[in-house]
């Protein structure tokens, strides 16, 4: 018995230092502090700030805080590992640099290490908003009838990567859809739809069901730019 009971405990501990060596158990109580502001410089209070983990198998996979009046911000619990660092400002006119800069902030922590990320600066971007009119009720009966019915809309950056438009207004006989995007960049705007027929703002059809990318860009300092579309009918089967 008290040889099982020695061999046991050398296994635990041998599991335990494991554990520590791959980093699943070692404390997490790095912090990665900063200052979140915009483009003029100014604080951007209330802002969600996240670290995300670049690294498979650490946890937690990711630490969100607020920032406070003057824009700092802490965030506690990291284990040691490579982080991103993502901010979102809804209401501001401010770009979260995760979704579109090349180079989002980051930091690397190693364990109980606290790291200074600096100041953050926001960049100001500009309101893209689609409008999809539906004056003969297709959208709606269209949705109800059949699931997966809808109008897929985002945006295509230049290296590859989709932002989806988010649905800010659903009515009747229209669906408003809206996305920040950056100013003076070649975009794609995307329409998709297996269900619906669609035309532009000039009437000319367009082919929804095999997909539409439409060249965009916003120069800086214009006001937000509104697309419009029509629901035409419905496409077979």
């Amino acid at each position: 018995m008290r040889y099982q009971k020695r061999l046991l405990n050398g296994f635990a501990a041998l599991m335990g230092a494991a554990t520590v060596l791959w980093g699943q158990s070692a404390p997490a109580t790095g912090q990665i502090k900063g200052v979140v502001q915009g483009e003029d410089g100014k604080a951007v209070h209330r802002a969600a700030v996240t670290a995300l983990v670049q690294r498979a198998g650490v946890r937690p996979a990711s630490v969100s805080t607020t920032t406070g009046n003057d824009g700092s911000f802490t965030l506690t619990g990291l284990a040691a590992a490579p982080y991103r660092i993502c901010v979102q400002a809804p209401g501001s006119g401010l770009l979260n640099p995760c979704q579109w800069s090349a180079n989002p902030p980051t930091a690397t922590l190693t364990a109980g290490q606290i790291v200074d990320a600096g100041t953050i600066q926001l960049k100001k971007g500009a309101v893209l908003q689609v409008r999809i009119l539906d004056d003969g009720g297709e959208l709606a009966s269209g949705e109800v009838k059949k699931q997966g019915s809808h109008v897929l809309l985002g945006v295509w950056t230049a290296g590859g990567l989709f932002q989806p438009m988010g649905l800010k207004n659903k009515a009747a006989k229209n669906r408003d859809y809206e996305l920040l995007i950056p100013y003076d960049t070649t975009l794609q705007l995307s329409i998709t739809s297996r269900t619906f027929k669609l035309a532009d703002e000039k009437g000319v059809a367009v082919d929804a069901k095999k997909g539409v990318n439409v060249p965009l860009q916003i120069a800086s300092g214009s006001a937000a730019k509104t697309i419009t579309y029509r629901v035409t009918g419905l496409n077979g089967n």
